[in-house]
């Protein structure tokens, strides 16, 4: 059982790494190594149905209702070491009750005559990370309604192992389509989730590829298991869609910003964007950093 003191703690560590400074500790090493910083925000309800009830599909500001990631990336020889930080939010206004979920996964990722691989491991728990105050801080600015939902009793933590392939089908000029697999299984501390389906990227380059555009279409199903009491009614399965856009500038700075639907099973939306500071090789942004849990 994890104590508040450390809860809170680990949520001001998570979160600290949004500091400004981080990003001048990114650099071209001159071994050749390459390196990269990320961060991210999604929500179910990022645009609000009092102001845009008519002109867009919004969620319930329920279940996985908002969630904070963070990556640091490094790349050497044709290998990229990921550390991904996520801090979901999770509410369930019907029992009542709400929880959070803290992830730290280790990955690499490279590409292979098998397609791209990304495999690695993990530690997660749910407790009070904060998620309240951070939900509620949102809703204070914005102005709507503070959601005062007791945190559930039962805290665990458990260990991560992740795999994904990606394997290309057709590459032709700017256009680029994946078939991918992914497996994500929760030891103790769920849910666990796998994941099948398609990936469609086009991309225009101008200035001598100074900038870069990209479009990315992603679908496919996925089935949440082995979830736990608390986190059961939270996942489901079905087919999911996503659409995101990223800019790129000078290979130094990436902008994205992405929508999804069904992305954890329940028939919501959620909609995001991130920011990438890097010394040199940018690691374009993908919607399967943001599909976690």
């Amino acid at each position: 059982m994890m104590s508040l003191h450390h809860s809170t703690l680990a949520i001001v560590i998570l979160l600290s790494s949004f500091c400004p400074t981080s990003s001048a500790s990114i650099h071209d090493d001159q071994s050749g190594k390459q390196s990269q910083i990320s961060y991210g925000y999604w929500n179910d309800n990022f645009l609000f149905e009092d102001e845009y009830e008519n002109k867009s599909f919004h969620g319930k500001d329920d279940y996985v209702t908002m969630s904070l990631w963070l990556q640091v990336a490094f790349k050497k020889n044709s290998t990229w070491w990921l550390v991904d930080c996520y801090h979901n939010t999770l509410t369930n206004k019907t029992k009542p009750y709400r929880t959070d979920l803290l992830t730290v996964r280790l990955s690499a990722e490279r590409n292979s005559h098998w397609g791209t691989i990304q495999a690695g491991t993990g530690i997660i728990a749910n407790g009070n990370f904060g998620g309240s105050k951070i939900q509620n801080g949102y809703h204070r600015i914005a102005g709507h309604d503070r959601v005062s939902l007791p945190y559930a009793t039962s805290e665990k933590a458990g260990i991560i192992a992740f795999f994904r392939n990606a394997h290309l089908l057709i590459n032709r000029n700017r256009i680029k389509l994946t078939a991918y697999l992914s497996n994500s299984h929760r030891f103790r501390v769920g849910p666990s989730a796998l994941k099948v389906g398609d990936e469609l990227t086009m991309t225009w380059q101008k200035n001598g590829g100074q900038v870069v555009f990209r479009t990315q279409i992603h679908t496919g199903y996925m089935l949440f298991y082995s979830q736990g009491r608390h986190l059961f009614p939270l996942f489901d399965r079905g087919f999911t869609w996503g659409i995101l856009g990223s800019l790129g500038i000078v290979g130094k700075h990436n902008i994205a910003l992405w929508v999804t639907r069904n992305q954890y099973g329940l028939h919501q939306p959620h909609f995001g964007i991130s920011y990438s500071y890097s010394g040199n090789e940018s690691r374009m942004m993908n919607i399967t950093d943001i599909s976690f849990p």
